[in-house]
C-alpha cells in the first residue's frame, strides 16, 4: 500500500472508531486484500451514517487533518461525500451504507488486523456477488 494512502486509511478509521460508527473498507484496498492487489490512490469506506452522528464524524475528521468541504450536501445528493487528508493529498470517500448492499456489507464484514490496526472488510463472497 502506498504510505500516504495508508495514513489516510488509518486516520479515517481512527475518526470512525472515535465516534463509534460501523464501517467497512471497500474499493481498491478491499480488493487488494482478497484478490490481486492493485494500485489505488484513495480510500473508500462504507459507513453506517445516522444523521445524528454526522457532525461528530465531520469534527473528528477535521481534527485529524481532513478537509470536509460539503459533507451534508454531497450525502444528500450522491449518498457519498469526499474529504481529503490535506497533508498527504489523499481522498477519503465515505459512502452512506443504506439499503440492502450497505447493510449486507456491514452485517457480514470481517475484522482483520494489519500492522497493529484493525479494519472491517467485506467478506470475499460479497465482493463476488
Amino acid at each position: 500500500m502506498i504510505p500516504r494512502v495508508e495514513r489516510a486509511l488509518l486516520e479515517g478509521v481512527s475518526a470512525l472508531d472515535e465516534v463509534r460508527l460501523r464501517y467497512a473498507v471497500v474499493g481498491g484496498l478491499a480488493v487488494g486484500v482478497w484478490a490481486v492487489p492493485r494500485a489505488t490512490r484513495d480510500v473508500d469506506l462504507y459507513v453506517e451514517l445516522p444523521t445524528s452522528g454526522r457532525a461528530a464524524l465531520e469534527a473528528a475528521l477535521v481534527r485529524r487533518g481532513f478537509d470536509v468541504p460539503a459533507m451534508s450536501a454531497e450525502l444528500q445528493q450522491f449518498g457519498v461525500f469526499r474529504s481529503k487528508l490535506v497533508k498527504e493529498r489523499v481522498f477519503l470517500d465515505i459512502f452512506d451504507a443504506v439499503g440492502p448492499l450497505g447493510e449486507a456489507i456491514l452485517d457480514r464484514r470481517r475484522m482483520i488486523t494489519m500492522d497493529a490496526a484493525s479494519f472491517g472488510l467485506p467478506r470475499r463472497r460479497i465482493l463476488r456477488s
